[in-house]
């Protein structure tokens, strides 16, 4: 089981204003692209900074992975993972480090016959965010549970949702409550499963 700590450039972002708002400048350029006005003399500075902004976003994308890695992962052992291809066409699941980035956290889904399990993690400066939601035929089968709030927007469709206060570096006993959370409601999954 991965280790669930945040690489430095990750908590680094998270936790410090001035760094996510130079990371978030530097990314939104182009690769292709320099900044306007951006000198000969000034290049390798750029560059150092980009790679440093490049290695944040691959290394968020990593932190994300460990962390569904630890909360998730062992509990799907009776479901059969969704293929990535599928995931990717729909557009609506964040598994390329690019789209975790762009939506704060990974979110994938899992069937067992025509039962769709959508599980997903989420880091922000303000939050880490465990998520799940069980549907058929788009029809969301759980609404409610004690420790989940249920979301229903734009954003996030037909999820239940636990946000934790995100603590530095190493989770630690937090990692452990949200483990004992996605396991209970993983019981109320299988719960739902076997009623019907």
């Amino acid at each position: 089981m991965p280790d669930a700590r945040l690489p430095e450039s990750v908590r680094t972002y998270l936790e410090e204003t001035g760094v996510r708002v130079a990371v978030d400048a530097l990314l939104a350029i182009r690769p292709a692209r320099l900044p306007a006005d951006l000198t000969l003399a000034e290049l390798p500075d750029y560059v150092a900074a980009r790679a440093q902004a490049e290695l944040t976003r691959w290394e968020f994308a990593q932190a994300c992975l460990d962390l569904w890695s630890s909360i998730w992962s062992p509990l799907l052992e009776e479901w059969q993972a969704g293929p990535l291809s599928a995931m990717l066409a729909s557009g609506l699941n964040a598994v390329t480090p690019e789209a975790i980035w762009n939506e704060s956290g990974l979110n994938v889904w899992h069937h067992r016959g025509d039962l769709f399990l959508y599980t997903a993690v989420e880091l922000t400066p303000e939050a880490t965010t465990i998520a799940f939601g069980l549907e058929r035929d788009d029809e969301p089968l759980l609404t409610e549970m004690p420790g989940f709030n249920w979301r229903n927007d734009e954003d996030s469709e037909s999820w239940l949702t636990h946000e934790q206060i995100r603590v530095p570096a190493a989770f630690g006993s937090e990692l452990d409550k949200l483990q004992d959370l996605a396991r209970f409601a993983m019981a109320q999954v299988n719960a739902q499963v076997g009623s019907e």
